[in-house]
């Protein structure tokens, strides 16, 4: 007991980050990275949020910390101000379903089976002893890890596996073997998976340490912070790579980490610079090696017709999504009577936002142009919904009500 005294428990937080994982000794600098990504502000998530109440709509960069007791930013902290990096982990355990926040070790802790039983005997033991066997911090980062936050809001996790939220109540579950429960009591039914997915990739497969931990800037909105583009994998002729000594720090780290053979190795460029340790080219044959499942892909180009010159303006997700999780009707209103919880502070408050959502579909997306990066390009949306806003509850205002169509 005596080597466990005035040990940080859990050490990943990002409010110990600089004295546990940022030491000069381990990963210098990685925790203003992670404190400045999309993924611990929220930034997006916030400056939407205030739009759709008809507060405001900066295009600046926001952060979930700075939420305060408007209705807008007290919906956030009804409802979404726990899927950040910055949440505190708070219990030692496993990352599973239920999971938010944690830090570090949101992405990089593991249990084995072994670490795992141990956990589970000392719960039931009910005693504060630590086991000898330890959670080990890793590059293992599987797509459970990935799904305590983005199984909600926009539901990638959920629809890259092919499920679809549903309204049904967990003792309504049809006996199909096409539906499955989650933790939450939410009911998902089985619709298409990614074929990626059925390919065996996994999210960091084309995730990579750039885009998921930050660049170390401030970005307003998400697609700011994404670095993936399908170019990246599926291009005609295999130009952009790098050798090893010419990889970022990081790059090299995690090569090293994960044990892969450098030597004469040329190493993939993504479209928009960044270093991929997972794709490689090899006598002007490009491929993929799984991170996980260490599978060798060979890579595709793409189609004839998708580089015909009539596609130019189309994105590849315009013609190569199968389906878009909707929701076309939600009534939010506030009760001031009703026990909530606010999710930012950690605390149980009375009054809470209620959502009263319409039914789910799940069918082909709608098309439409935006300019990106100074360009119309015909990309996917999700059909809009019609949202009643019901602010009375909480501004005490008489027939506080808006009325959209988003």
């Amino acid at each position: 007991m005596q080597a466990h005294q005035d040990m940080i428990v859990i050490p990943g937080n990002l409010k110990d980050a600089n004295q546990t994982c940022a030491t000069a000794a381990c990963h210098p600098g990685i925790d203003h990275r992670v404190r400045h990504s999309i993924m611990n502000t929220l930034s997006g998530i916030v400056s939407i949020d205030r739009m759709v109440f008809g507060e405001n709509h900066p295009d600046i960069s926001m952060h979930v910390d700075s939420l305060k007791q408007t209705p807008a930013d007290n919906h956030l902290r009804d409802l979404c101000a726990s899927c950040h990096l910055g949440a505190e982990k708070k219990e030692t355990g496993p990352i599973d379903e239920l999971s938010r926040g944690g830090g570090c070790l949101a992405c990089h802790l593991n249990y084995s089976k072994t670490a795992h039983q141990a956990f589970i005997q000392n719960k039931i033991e009910q005693t504060d002893t630590p086991s000898k066997f330890h959670p080990s911090i890793s590059l293992k980062i599987s797509d459970d890890h990935c799904f305590g936050c983005h199984s909600r809001s926009g539901r990638i996790s959920l629809s890259y596996a092919g499920w679809h939220e549903t309204r049904f109540e967990k003792n309504e579950i049809p006996d199909t073997g096409r539906y499955r429960l989650l933790k939450d009591d939410r009911v998902v039914k089985y619709v298409a998976e990614d074929i990626h997915h059925a390919k065996g990739l996994a999210c960091i497969d084309c995730h990579g340490s750039t885009e998921v931990m930050g660049d170390g800037r401030r970005h307003a909105f998400q697609q700011e912070a994404e670095y993936s583009q399908c170019e990246d994998c599926h291009f005609t002729h295999p130009t952009r790579t790098k050798k090893y000594y010419e990889l970022q720090e990081d790059a090299k780290t995690i090569l090293h980490l994960r044990k892969i053979d450098t030597l004469n190795r040329r190493f993939g460029q993504g479209v928009k610079g960044q270093d991929m340790t997972n794709v490689f080219v090899e006598n002007d044959s490009a491929f993929l090696i799984g991170k996980l499942n260490h599978k060798k892909y060979t890579l595709s180009s793409p189609s004839p017709l998708c580089q015909a010159p009539v596609h130019e303006a189309v994105t590849c997700n315009a013609c190569h999504t199968q389906w878009a999780p909707q929701c076309i009707l939600c009534h939010t209103s506030y009760d001031p009577a009703a026990s909530g919880y606010d999710l930012l502070a950690q605390k149980d408050i009375q009054g809470e936002w209620q959502e009263d959502l319409g039914p789910f579909l799940s069918d082909f997306p709608a098309l439409g142009i935006r300019e990106l990066n100074g360009e119309r390009k015909i990309i996917t949306f999700v059909p809009g919904m019609i949202l009643t806003l019901d602010k009375s509850g909480f501004t005490k205002i008489p027939n506080d009500v808006l009325h959209k169509r988003l």
